[in-house]
């Protein structure tokens, strides 16, 4: 119905489109939880794959730490990156996804490096993780899929997996 030049839209009509708008909305993007594990002496980052998403591969990892002490940064590291706690750090030029889960920590990983206006890439080379340090790991992957966990290597050199 109309009423001048503006249309009544019927409340249910709203509450249709709102919906329609969300489902639209949470298809373009996902998030999933990565885990940490130990396969053959070396830290491993999975994708926790559930109905909503199954990345399959990453185009920017980073390993970050939450408390404990910075890494030195080596010669072509991001120092701000460093400055901010990160251990390791690789981002990849869009559509880039050439990196199957699961990711080693440290591996080399292929793909055309993401330039950022600076002209820089920003990449930080693997440290050596600490024990008893808690570590955010995150990763992006292909179709807008974001991931992320924490861990910790114990004492015993374990993995403990931690909540967000």
């Amino acid at each position: 119905m109309t009423v001048g030049h503006r249309a009544i839209i019927d409340p249910f009509m709203k509450i249709g489109v709102a919906i329609a708008l969300a489902t639209s909305l949470e298809s373009c993007s996902s998030v999933y939880d990565i885990t940490a594990k130990i396969v053959d002496g070396q830290v491993a980052f999975f994708a926790d794959t559930d109905f909503f998403g199954n990345p399959d591969c990453i185009r920017s990892i980073a390993v970050e730490a939450v408390d404990g002490p910075l890494a030195t940064a080596s010669p072509g590291d991001d120092e701000a990156s460093v400055q901010r706690g990160v251990y390791w750090q690789k981002t990849f030029a869009s559509p880039s996804c050439e990196n199957p889960f699961p990711v080693r920590y440290g591996a080399e990983l292929t793909g055309p490096p993401f330039i950022y206006a600076d002209g820089k890439a920003k990449s930080v080379e693997p440290k050596a993780l600490l024990r008893g340090v808690i570590y955010d790991v995150s990763a992006q992957s292909s179709g807008s899929a974001y991931g992320g966990g924490r861990f910790r290597i114990d004492d015993n050199g374990k993995i403990q997996n931690l909540p967000l």
